[in-house]
């Protein structure tokens, strides 16, 4: 089961851009804070919070569009 969701998980994230799934996989998957993730990126911290938001809500209606499909 866990195996099926991580390979779900990953074919959303991937029809993400770039930068989004970087952000949500640093955020999410490595727990970096946002001061972090502008080191890592390069990105001023309000691109951070704000790019980081709207990949968030992106995955977010991707996975409830998906559970929706699965019902």
């Amino acid at each position: 089961m866990k195996k099926n969701l991580n390979h779900y998980l990953d074919e959303l994230l991937a029809l993400l851009p770039e930068t989004e799934r970087l952000l949500l996989i640093l955020r999410d998957g490595y727990g970096y804070s946002f001061i972090q993730m502008t080191k890592a990126t390069g990105l001023t911290y309000k691109q951070v919070r704000s790019r980081y938001q709207k990949a968030f809500q992106k995955f977010k209606k991707l996975f409830e569009k998906g559970q929706k499909m699965d019902s």
